[in-house]
């Protein structure tokens, strides 16, 4: 919904004109002009207040189904992630065993190359869990 054209609307009354006056990028006032077009009847009013309670409750639903649809994508990469994150884990600690048992010492500059990879990995990951998420 747009704020420039998102008023409260009511089928007895039209709008004439509108304008914002801006205090700030994220506050400001609004001044809605309407016109009365017809007189009120109670029918119509009942009538399109279960029409708006009809749309808030399809509006609800759709909002559990893209609730439901990340809940499903996130069971679904989470095998794939945590895959992923076990061999990751495995490799490491092998390699630390290794060279515990060949008694290496690590160089700064092996710190940093390892660092440099966990950053990857960890950006990696990332893009795993977003992946399929609307930007």
């Amino acid at each position: 919904k747009s704020p420039e054209t998102d008023f409260p609307s009511h089928p007895c009354l039209k709008v004439v004109a509108h304008s914002l006056q801006n205090f700030s990028p994220t506050w400001g006032r609004r001044l809605v002009t309407y016109e009365k077009v017809e007189n009120f009847d109670i029918f119509k009013h009942l009538e399109n207040v279960r029409a708006r309670a009809e749309r808030r409750k399809f509006d609800e639903q759709d909002a559990n189904y893209l609730d439901l649809s990340e809940r499903v994508k996130r069971i679904i990469f989470a095998d794939e992630e945590s895959n992923a994150r076990k061999k990751i884990q495995r490799d490491v600690i092998r390699r630390a065993c290794k060279e515990h048992l060949e008694g290496v010492k690590l160089d700064r500059e092996t710190v940093l190359q390892r660092r440099e990879r966990a950053k990857a990995l960890k950006k990696k990951d990332e893009s795993l869990r977003n992946r399929g998420k609307k930007t």
